[in-house]
């Protein structure tokens, strides 16, 4: 029998080899040096943080450049604080009572029982509610398109609702473009709105 026509026989030793032993394919490192190589990471990673970290200096010192605006040695700014102007007129839609009271038409109930209309009041710009003497009216008109006049039958404050009233009339058939004329208690001042 050849040499070549023997099976190959297997290779005990590399069986029988220990984990521990060193691998004859790799080569040998010195003590404690990794597989990896940790230079180029490091090295990487610090580049990174420097580009970083002038890249930030940079976008403030170009924010701060067009934040401030640039300033002759002759000149200084001075700002002047400007002062609220409050309105000394009565808000849009009321229309003066007296002096200082405005009233508006809110909501209009024609019913068999009668017509109520439910007002509201405002005081002038510029005046504390609180100060203002309440409304006094001697009593309320109500003139329709056709030239008739209805007087009030009676006069309510709301209750909880400051400002608020309700004045009711006579039940009528149609009401087309009403006026509701106020009679101040004194003095002979009427006030007209629609």
């Amino acid at each position: 029998m050849s040499d070549r026509d023997r099976p190959e026989q297997p290779d005990y030793g590399e069986l029988l080899r220990s984990p521990y032993d060193p691998d004859p394919e790799r080569p040998e490192r010195a003590e404690g040096s990794s597989e990896i190589s940790w230079k180029w990471p490091v090295i990487g990673a610090m580049v990174g943080a420097l580009v970083a970290g002038a890249f930030v200096v940079y976008a403030a010192s170009i924010r701060s450049a067009e934040g401030t605006p640039e300033a002759t040695p002759d000149t200084t700014t001075s700002t002047v604080a400007a002062e609220p102007v409050v309105s000394t007129e009565f808000p849009d839609g009321y229309t003066g009572v007296s002096e200082d009271v405005s009233v508006r038409v809110e909501a209009v109930d024609v019913s068999s029982r009668g017509t109520v209309l439910s007002v509201t009041s405002a005081v002038r710009g510029g005046e504390e509610p609180a100060a203002v003497p309440p409304l006094e009216v001697a009593f309320w008109e109500l003139q329709l398109a056709d030239s008739v006049v209805e007087v009030m039958t009676a006069q309510r404050d709301q209750v909880g609702a400051l400002g608020n009233l309700t004045i009711e009339f006579e039940p009528l058939a149609t009401i087309r473009q009403p006026i509701l004329v106020a009679h101040p208690a004194t003095g002979q001042a009427t006030a007209e709105f629609g």
